[in-house]
């Protein structure tokens, strides 16, 4: 019984004792070294906590809250190490002390080191140029400003002359605070590193700022914005071709407009082919068998085909002008081809002049005339013929072109006798015409005081050649 007096007695103290141990721990948030942990401590102060923990501190750490500060439970300790950093200044090498946590900036950390950066600088941080003003990943070992390049930059014909670091000439321009447009021409490129181009002297940047355009094209206004010293170029970097007849104003070639303004003028260009008829000839063929001014057709005649070719030029759709390209025969005409027949056949006629043999007759009109009566011109006498014989009763005057053929032939006129050939004429009517002779006004009267008017020419023998023959087969009016 005392034994297990003494047990139970025993116990309760172990409970006691490990109660009063477990109200003297603290829980405490611990963040170092770039890990954030719990932590179960009996420390009084925050610098007995961190060595509870196994932290070790560095004399350029930084404790929050300060190491003196009691621990509370569920507080947060922090503690951010140091670190120094080598700054290049001009009197030589700046240590500056930083702390995890604090924003890694270039340009502020520079700032304690007392370098203030100038347009045109560029900042080095571990042998890599960095933004300036953009936090850093992490401290830096080393801070130093990028050597810097010498620069002449004419824009738009001002000459500027600065330095700047880059590296490249895009760089080098936004680090002097210049602005470019997407569209400013800037030679060299962008892109181009300024340590490619040094030399000896300033490195020289031409900028040639961009302006804006009105471009009319395609029934539309678009607005371009273009550095391009032409026309052309503008057009290309605006994406606008100009494909086969299509022209510009000004021209491609043209610098590019004060005021401006450019149009596109789309040309196209259309042909169109017209035809019309093509008249056909007459051949003619003389036929033996067929009685003499029979005529019969052997072949019809067939229409061509002329076609001729316009082209049509329409600029922005509208036609502005017309230009023949010229005709050509598509289908050529066919003769007709008419037979005359040349078959002479011996005829007689009775008249009150007596009976004459003939061997053609034509119906025709006969007009009268005399030596002072002829070519209505009055007071005027002709007494001769074309023949050189006197103008008197049975000679007859004809058209020239049977006259040089016919002269000196004997015919018989009904209603005027016998007669030859011999004087000419002109023939004003539309049938076959022959004016027959009197030897003078008063003999006219006698004879009726008019001239036959419509009526019948024989041709009497004898027959004249086949070339004569083929002549009446096919006899003219004049």
């Amino acid at each position: 019984m005392k034994t297990r007096l003494v047990l139970a007695f025993g116990a309760v103290l172990f409970l006691a004792a490990a109660a009063a141990y477990g109200l003297t721990l603290g829980s405490a948030r611990l963040q170092a070294d770039g890990v954030t942990r719990n932590v179960l401590t009996r420390a009084r102060t925050v610098a007995l906590a961190l060595r509870d923990a196994g932290i070790e501190l560095n004399p350029e750490d930084v404790v929050e809250p300060a190491p003196e500060s009691p621990v509370t439970r569920g507080m947060l300790i922090r503690v951010r190490r140091g670190q120094w950093i080598e700054v290049a200044t001009e009197d030589g090498p700046a240590p500056i002390l930083a702390h995890e946590g604090q924003p890694a900036i270039p340009a502020n950390l520079l700032l304690q080191a007392g370098v203030h950066l100038l347009p045109g600088d560029a900042v080095v941080a571990d042998g890599r140029q960095v933004d300036a003003r953009a936090p850093l990943a992490q401290l830096p070992l080393r801070l130093s400003l990028a050597p810097k390049y010498a620069l002449l930059i004419m824009r738009d014909g001002i000459a500027m002359e600065h330095q700047a670091a880059g590296p490249t000439v895009g760089e080098a321009l936004w680090q002097l605070g210049i602005p470019l447009h997407p569209a400013d021409s800037v030679q060299p490129a962008t892109t181009a590193p300024l340590a490619d181009i040094a030399g000896a002297d300033s490195i020289a940047i031409v900028i040639r700022s961009a302006r804006e355009f009105r471009l009319s094209v395609d029934g539309q206004t678009l607005t371009v914005q273009s550095a391009a010293p032409t026309v052309g170029e503008i057009l290309a970097q605006a994406g606008v071709a100009l494909t086969n007849l299509d022209y510009s104003r000004p021209a491609e070639g043209e610098s590019a407009p004060a005021d401006g303004k450019l149009q596109v003028v789309r040309v196209r260009e259309d042909f169109i082919r017209e035809q019309k008829p093509i008249a056909f000839g007459e051949q003619r063929l003389f036929l033996p068998e067929l009685d003499l001014a029979t005529q019969q057709l052997v072949t019809p005649g067939v229409y061509g085909i002329q076609e001729s070719t316009i082209r049509v030029r329409y600029e922005d759709g509208v036609e502005t002008a017309r230009t023949s390209e010229g005709e050509r025969v598509a289908v050529p005409p066919v003769d007709r081809v008419m037979g005359y027949g040349t078959k002479v056949t011996i005829r007689s006629i009775s008249t009150p002049d007596g009976t004459f043999d003939y061997w053609h007759s034509i119906t025709v009109y006969a007009s009268g005339y005399w030596p002072c009566g002829s070519a209505g011109e009055p007071g005027r006498c002709y007494p001769h013929t074309a023949s050189g014989k006197d103008v008197d009763l049975g000679i007859i005057a004809v058209v020239l072109s049977w006259y040089r053929l016919m002269q000196g032939w004997p015919v018989y006129v009904d209603r005027y006798g016998p007669a030859h050939i011999e004087d000419t004429g002109r023939n004003v009517r539309s049938e076959y015409w022959i004016d027959v002779a009197f030897p003078d006004y008063e003999t006219f009267l006698e004879l009726g005081g008019s001239a036959p008017g419509r009526t019948t020419l024989y041709f009497r023998t004898p027959v004249p050649s086949e070339d004569a023959i083929r002549y009446v087969a096919a006899l003219p009016l004049r």
